[in-house]
């Protein structure tokens, strides 16, 4: 396969590729380092980008292509990753489906992976809120439940379009100059950094805030999770204050024509602190529901033949608590070789994953230190877009705030929901306010789930944050332990 093969296969697939995004495409496949390829767009275009910029594109393609692709999609491997996801045979690029979406979102969401499902009722009450006066909205929830996916349904719902003459998304990266990414977004070729270079930050934000009101603008920043930090009691704040401001004056402006949609795993901060309720709104998303979730593994590939293997697959809809990026990979998987749509052969070789977890939840014993399951990782593709993903949200929460990563991994003893008095009873070594700003920091990085049982909140975790809880608990009590 040549490049032109691949590009035009994967235009097939996802046809709303930039210019720029085939340049970096281009040179990515050449293996040539992103200062080549800017000396190539340099020698074709009037005038080039930064290398900032050019990185941050290279980054959204290969992300957008994972997702496409199925697999990941790396510079550094790029032509032999792209020509392995386009080899699988699930992949068809002629069908559509009537549940995508009207039209395309911007490139940085540019991906036929947004196979909507379900949720009517949220998208619908979210549409009245943007349209309406809410003026910030937050999605926010564990990594993989739906987050981005929403936003691009969001931005390419047609009500909001007409409401909203541009739509604009720009991707998060810790290691990229994110302001400056979103001025490029929102005033594109014009921006002023183009022109002038350094500008403080208040003239940034002035200029943002002037474009804002006068082009009315839906704007999408994903994954803000990437833009935080922790503050002394590790509560997330944003590591450039410049966002804050930014924020701050869209919610206090007297008029704002234009919406931003911020997707983030943790709770963003909130610098106007509960001023002006009605303009901005935070929504947790959960899981799918069963019928969502199974529709959702059919558009994947994992098409029930019978009542049997439907009910194999609300087996595994149930314990993976309907996460619909784990569903995804699951039904992509049993749609390829070499199930190729077996369900029932699937479940042959991996259901006992899925029974052990059935049967831990059903156990009388509340706790279950010994408990293993390898829900993210008796697959590879599980490992790399699932647990991988996971993973880094551990990582991240061991850097930020040590204590709560204790209470987390130390909590995956329980099987079922408990009282916060338990979760507590769990680190009685230290004082009660320190394990109390820790659960409460789990709570803002969406971490542990809450559940109503007779006029009681409870709280325990997600079936595969316990999976990945289980395995950190192992190596942390191998730390700690003598012997």
């Amino acid at each position: 396969m040549n490049f032109e093969e691949a590009l035009s296969q994967i235009h097939a697939l996802s046809p709303e590729l930039s210019v720029l995004k085939q340049e970096i495409f281009a040179g990515a496949w050449q293996g040539l380092t992103y200062e080549q390829i800017i000396e190539t767009t340099l020698e074709r275009r009037e005038d080039g980008y930064d290398q900032s910029y050019i990185k941050a594109q290279g980054a959204e393609l290969c992300r957008a292509l994972s997702q496409l692709l199925k697999v990941p999609v790396r510079k550094r491997s790029f032509g032999e990753d792209i020509q392995r996801g386009l080899q699988q045979p699930h992949l068809h690029p002629t069908s559509t489906s009537p549940l995508t979406p009207p039209s395309s979102p911007p490139a940085v969401l540019d991906s036929l992976t947004i196979r909507w499902v379900g949720r009517e009722e949220l998208v619908e009450s979210l549409v009245q809120r943007v349209a309406g006066d809410c003026r910030v909205l937050m999605l926010v929830g564990l990594t993989g439940i739906g987050k981005t996916a929403l936003s691009a349904r969001l931005l390419t719902d047609t009500r909001l379009q007409t409401q909203f003459g541009a739509q604009k998304a720009v991707l998060c990266d810790r290691e990229l100059p994110n302001f400056e990414h979103l001025m490029t977004a929102i005033f594109g070729s014009t921006s002023p950094l183009h022109a002038t270079g350094q500008i403080p930050p208040e003239q940034r934000v002035t200029q943002i805030m002037a474009r804002l009101k006068t082009q009315p603008c839906l704007l999408v920043l994903d994954m803000v999770e990437e833009l935080l930090a922790p503050d002394s009691e590790g509560r997330p704040q944003f590591s450039d204050p410049t966002f804050a401001h930014l924020l701050e004056q869209i919610i206090r402006a007297d008029a704002m024509p234009s919406r931003i949609i911020l997707t983030s795993q943790e709770q963003p901060p909130q610098p106007w602190q509960g001023r002006y309720p009605e303009r901005s709104h935070r929504q947790r998303l959960a899981g799918l529901t069963g019928a969502e979730s199974l529709e959702l593994m059919q558009q994947w590939g994992a098409i029930p033949a019978n009542a049997e293997t439907e009910a194999l697959l609300h087996r595994i809809i149930r314990v993976y608590e309907g996460h619909p990026l784990a569903l995804q990979v699951i039904a992509g998987e049993i749609g390829s070789d070499p199930y190729a749509g077996d369900i029932a052969a699937y479940w042959s070789e991996y259901g006992h994953e899925i029974e052990q977890i059935e049967h831990q939840k059903a156990d009388p014993e509340l706790a279950g230190r010994g408990d293993r399951c390898q829900l993210v990782s008796y697959r590879p593709v599980l490992q790399e877009m699932v647990r991988d993903r996971i993973q880094q949200v551990f990582l991240r929460l061991q850097t930020a705030n040590f204590l709560a990563y204790r209470l987390l991994v130390m909590a995956a003893i329980y099987r079922r929901p408990v009282e916060p008095a338990a979760w507590y009873r769990l680190l009685d070594d230290l004082p009660q306010e320190q394990v109390r700003q820790a659960f409460g920091n789990l709570e803002r990085r969406y971490l542990i789930e809450r559940e109503r049982y007779h006029s009681r909140i409870l709280y325990r975790q997600h079936s595969l944050i316990r999976c990945i809880a289980l395995q950190h608990l192992a190596q942390f009590e191998e730390m700690v332990l003598p012997g």
